[in-house]
């Protein structure tokens, strides 16, 4: 039987366990981890929508079922949801005839959800509504009911419960918005050779240890350890790609970013092999004198 809150916390004062309110507490400790693993949505399970007036955002709701297994284990044993309760609710009027007569209303499907998890060996719970269109009628005046509409109740609660964990938290900020900060996350996602279905590390990001103590100014691309510099000209390489555009200046950019102090001999190499900065003549390009080791290069590309 699933441990309610009221028992958690009763379990808690029997063994003399800190309070979730007091500093040091074992919830309080884990802090922002499992938010930081989950914030990043990769941008090819997104697509735009637009109801109602409203703009937006959606993500794959397997997508986010997929990084929560990754992070609490398969559903059912690390994570899942439990059903509360469900309703139909009027809504708006359908419409009206010639008479005046309204020929009926709305009727809405509502869920309350319970999404449980267990993490780093303690259990959480988040609770949320979700709801969806049962009767309707589209802007064409055709009337019809959705036979889906209770997954896709279930669904909404879910994806609400998982944003409160941090899941696709750049997409509910409204970064997507934003197509630098997407052609960015795309390029960083790549070079840290993350598909589509997710990122591949969940290690936590907080562990100490050599790559984490690098200097900023040298970082080295391990895992999906890069530089801001280093994925900023990818961010850059992409957007000339989409263009259909090409570097004018392929000697002075594949320059620039030999001398570039921000990057790593192991991002320099990466770099050089874009199929933008390809020369008819392959032999390296000498390295202009006065270059400091510790100042960044004046940018010609970025």
């Amino acid at each position: 039987m699933q441990s309610t809150p009221e028992a958690v916390s009763t379990a808690g004062h029997a063994s003399n366990e800190c309070k979730p309110s007091e500093p040091g507490a074992p919830a309080a400790s884990i802090g922002l981890n499992v938010w930081v693993q989950v914030q990043e949505t990769h941008p090819d399970v997104t697509k735009s929508f637009s109801k109602g007036g409203f703009q937006g955002t959606a993500v794959s709701p397997t997508y986010q079922a997929m990084r929560a297994t990754q992070i609490f284990g398969p559903h059912g044993l690390g994570w899942g949801t439990e059903l509360i309760s469900e309703s139909y609710v009027e809504g708006g009027p359908l419409g009206f005839d010639s008479d005046g007569r309204m020929l009926g209303r709305e009727i809405i499907h509502k869920v309350y959800l319970e999404l449980w998890y267990v993490y780093e060996g303690k259990r959480g719970s988040i609770k949320q509504f979700g709801a969806t269109s049962f009767l309707s009628r589209d802007a064409y005046g055709t009337i019809s009911t959705d036979d889906d509409h209770a997954k896709k109740s279930v669904t909404d609660a879910t994806s609400k419960c998982l944003s409160l964990l941090g899941f696709s938290a750049d997409v509910y900020m409204g970064k997507f918005d934003d197509h630098k900060y997407v052609a960015g996350l795309k390029a960083k996602m790549e070079a840290a050779g993350s598909p589509a279905t997710g990122m591949t590390s969940t290690a936590n990001p907080t562990q100490s240890g050599p790559q984490s103590q690098q200097s900023d100014a040298n970082p080295s691309p391990v895992g999906s350890d890069y530089s801001q510099r280093y994925l900023s000209y990818k961010a850059r390489f992409i957007e000339l790609t989409d263009a259909n555009q090409q570097v004018k200046d392929v000697p002075g950019v594949r320059a620039q970013i030999q001398q570039d102090p921000l990057l790593s001999k192991m991002e320099i190499q990466t770099l050089l092999q874009s199929p933008l900065l390809r020369i008819a003549d392959a032999s390296p390009e000498p390295v202009q004198s006065g270059a400091g080791t510790n100042a960044a290069a004046t940018s010609i590309f970025l």
